[in-house]
């Protein structure tokens, strides 16, 4: 057996770097990066840390931003913790921006293989009694390969560069079955489920409001059926106490900044418009077209199959186990809810609409699909008594990376081949990249004059426009003011984050907020040189202290306990 595990540990690491094979350019051995919809800002978050690291060795909370070079709050509210520091500190290791960010997939690829393959294996020993053994042994490495090549991980990195949703897809296996456990084995893993979140926490706050709407609407189910005893409900309060607890390092600072200054809020889309036809997505999902009017043709595949074997065959497995016919009608629920059928509408007032687009409901889909498809064909597999676990592998290997390449080469195509990325000048030259100025995070109800002055660093001078462009040295912004009255308001184009301090010569200036929240002050007469930095606030730096105690506290015990006993701890 444990043959089998380094000849499967070989495979994840050829795969993990076989992965990136579409983006390889084989004439010069170089490798490329489509331009996703989300790059300037990623990169642009990418661009600062970097910088940061090698001027202070720390990443700034409230620092220098994109091609306008802006003083901006953007790692405050999209924590920097599991996605770009990690990108940053490989690409200064690898001088080079794209060999970091294929680094980082790189890593990424093998801890999702890792953590699919422990999920499944936990789960299929304890919820699928009518699984034989030999598809025992199949089913977590097919539910591992299906799921890193999922469609959906495929749509995060190449089409969107959504770098904090494809981080947070690693913890979806871990979040259910750290879940499953709680509900059906007395919470043996739960720590999955409270380190699970609380890392989806420290990579993108949206992805952990959604997943906690879906395991309310579980637990809600389980109210349902009479699943939550109230040891269950115990263990349940106990991970959510603890998630909170680990997680105060990355939700106090959102939350003590939109209550101090009033950032806007995520932008609402019109549901029912972003929704898919339900036609579209059949027939681009049978071709494997790499969209988000597609779920692919693994997960369609699982479902038609799943639907042939609950009406059709008597004595399939989906019909037979209540877990996987479970997986089978929450994917079809989830995939209805995907489609222009469902009445988004309806919706679109309630607080579901943060969601901005339904198809941010297929990461759910590639858990409980890809489950039910591996669980479908590891049970098909295990009937021929020629068939290897090596076997499967190599199959599996081969059929992934051909579906998945011949994807991302049609999408490089679409995208055009001589707009590909090959270094960090190709990046930072591209009219998105030099146009873009991300806003989600400038202060609510700012008008499209108000929204350019910040941008185009024009502040006021007893309200009067004044160009101050402000330049960086380390972690502060310099600005030169030049007054003429005895007495000037002077009233700067940056952000009023919470903790930005206004020193002159070592000494504080007491600051407020203009109308517009930026920062303000009264100066005298004279040319004043002003820097301007981020001190966290007492209750930010200390909640960050204080999850990351009782994180350091809580695996500290759950590994003493496991050691001694063999088992982890129940509450």
């Amino acid at each position: 057996m444990k043959k089998n595990h380094f000849f499967i540990l070989f495979f994840w690491i050829g795969l993990s770097l076989l992965y990136m094979l579409p983006a390889v350019d084989l004439s010069s051995w170089h490798v490329a990066l489509i331009r996703g919809d989300d790059y300037p800002f990623h990169f642009a978050r990418i661009f600062g840390v970097m910088d940061q690291l090698k001027d202070t060795g720390q990443v700034q909370a409230v620092a220098r931003f994109g091609k306008r070079d802006i003083f901006y709050g953007a790692n405050i509210f999209y924590p920097t913790l599991t996605t770009v520091l990690p990108i940053a500190l490989l690409s200064l290791i690898f001088q080079s921006v794209i060999f970091g960010v294929y680094g980082y997939l790189f890593l990424m690829n093998l801890l999702t293989f890792y953590i699919a393959y422990q999920c499944a294996k936990y789960i299929s020993s304890i919820a699928l009694p009518e699984v034989n053994v030999r598809a025992k042994q199949f089913l977590p490495f097919v539910f591992s390969f299906f799921y890193v090549f999922s469609h959906y991980r495929l749509i995060c990195f190449y089409q969107r560069f959504d770098l904090g949703e494809f981080f947070v897809l690693t913890m979806y296996p871990l979040i259910f079955a750290g879940f499953y456990s709680i509900l059906k084995d007395g919470g043996t893993k739960k720590y999955w489920l409270i380190f699970g979140l609380a890392l989806t926490a420290y990579s993108h706050v949206l992805s952990l409001m959604l997943v906690v709407v879906v395991l309310a609407g579980l637990f809600v189910v389980g109210l349902i059926k009479k699943m939550i005893t109230m040891k269950v409900f115990k263990q349940l309060v106990f991970s959510a106490i603890m998630t909170i607890f680990i997680s105060t390092g990355a939700l106090v600072p959102i939350l003590y900044e939109m209550l101090t200054l009033h950032i806007r809020s995520v932008r609402v889309h019109d549901l029912a418009s972003e929704a898919t036809n339900i036609g579209v997505m059949l027939v681009s999902s049978s071709i494997n077209y790499l969209s988000y009017m597609s779920i692919g043709i693994i997960l369609l595949c699982s479902l038609m199959i799943g639907i042939y074997h609950v009406i059709w065959k008597k004595e399939s497995i989906v019909r037979k186990d209540k877990l996987l016919r479970q997986c089978l009608w929450l994917s079809l629920v989830i995939t209805f809810m995907m489609t222009s059928v469902f009445p988004w509408r309806v919706l679109q007032h309630t607080p579901l609409a943060i969601i901005q687009f339904p198809f941010r409901l297929m990461p759910f889909l590639s858990v409980f699909g890809s489950f039910l498809g591996a669980a479908i064909l590891a049970d098909y597999l295990s009937r021929f008594a020629t068939i290897s676990l090596k076997r499967v592998t190599i199959w599996l290997s081969v059929a992934m990376l051909i579906i998945s390449t011949l994807s991302v080469n049609t999408l490089m195509i679409r995208r055009s081949l001589n707009k590909l990325m090959y270094d960090k000048q190709d990046i930072i030259t591209t009219k998105r990249y030099i146009k873009s100025v991300n806003r989600d995070y400038f202060p609510a109800g700012l008008t499209e004059e108000q929204t350019k002055r910040i941008k185009d660093k024009i502040g006021q001078v007893n309200q009067e426009d004044v160009p101050m462009p402000y330049q960086f040295e380390k972690n502060e912004a310099n600005i030169k003011v030049t007054l003429n009255e005895q007495t000037n308001t002077v009233v700067t184009p940056i952000i009023g984050y919470s903790g930005l301090v206004v020193e002159e010569n070592g000494k504080r200036i007491k600051t407020t907020l203009s109308s517009e929240r930026t920062l303000s002050f009264q100066l005298p007469k004279g040319v004043h040189q002003l820097s301007v930095y981020y001190d966290p606030p007492f209750l930010i730096k200390y909640s960050v202290v204080f999850s990351g105690i009782v994180a350091l506290f809580y695996g500290i015990y759950v590994i003493k306990i496991k050691k001694e006993t063999g088992l982890i701890p129940k509450s």
